[in-house]
């Protein structure tokens, strides 16, 4: 079982998350690539991996986070209107990413799933690609 709010399925301890910022190129370029900052993108109910156990992987994972970001950005194809599709966002990663990142975080007690969601406000949607970390059940 994993700490409210969890979106993930795998269980565990939630350590955090970080969600892609799918207006990098656009309206948010001082942002992260990951942790967005823009508006329109934002869930602020999911906060940054903490924890003694991330602070152990953080650094050895930030390779992992940029050829998530290149997967995600540059090499899936985008849906309708040439908006990112994060189903298809999350298809790819668990494709050829996550069970190499699981590998890598499971060093350090952790793992990790892609969650892939809409908001809406009754007026627009906002898509949501989040890596959810937790401590490994």
């Amino acid at each position: 079982m994993g700490n409210y709010p969890s979106m993930g399925s795998k269980g565990g301890t939630v350590v955090g998350a970080l969600e892609l910022n799918l207006c990098k190129d656009s309206c948010c370029m001082c942002a992260p690539k990951w942790a967005s900052c823009c508006p329109r993108a934002c869930c602020p109910g999911v906060a940054s991996p903490a924890g003694p156990e991330w602070d152990k992987a953080q650094a050895g994972f930030t390779a992992f986070l940029e050829e998530a970001y290149e997967l995600a950005i540059h090499k899936t194809p985008h849906g309708c209107c040439g908006c990112h599709d994060v189903f298809k966002i999350k298809a790819t990663l668990d494709g050829e990413w996550t069970a190499r990142a699981d590998a890598y975080l499971a060093e350090h007690g952790l793992q990790v799933e892609v969650c892939a969601f809409y908001t809406s406000d009754g007026k627009s949607t906002s898509p949501h690609l989040v890596l959810q970390f937790s401590k490994k059940a």
